[in-house]
């Protein structure tokens, strides 16, 4: 009951794993250069296989489905609304 399972994509297995072994925060370059080469190769062969334009692709990775789910619904509405980042809920007004 409202249960979604996904088969395994074998490229995550071995990030996770170096991720694993390495135990480092993939959050910015300097602390972590691992994880971090490991994330671009992975947007790279991603991005090849659904075939988008290089210069207007962008991912990131998250560490579980909530966040995962947060991630999205702030991509969407800074889509619906640009300026909302900067100028926060003043951006709604005009």
């Amino acid at each position: 009951m409202g249960r979604q399972f996904s088969g395994v994509i074998p490229l995550a297995g071995v990030i996770d794993l170096i991720s694993s072994i390495a135990n480092q925060p993939s959050s910015f370059y300097e602390s972590a250069q691992l994880p971090n080469v490991a994330e671009r190769i992975m947007a790279d062969e991603f991005n090849r296989f659904i075939g988008w334009e290089p210069e207007r692709f962008a991912m990131i990775t998250t560490s579980g489905g909530t966040l995962a789910n947060f991630t999205a619904l702030l991509a969407a509405r800074n889509d619906k609304f640009p300026q909302i980042w900067s100028q926060g809920l003043y951006a709604l007004e005009s």
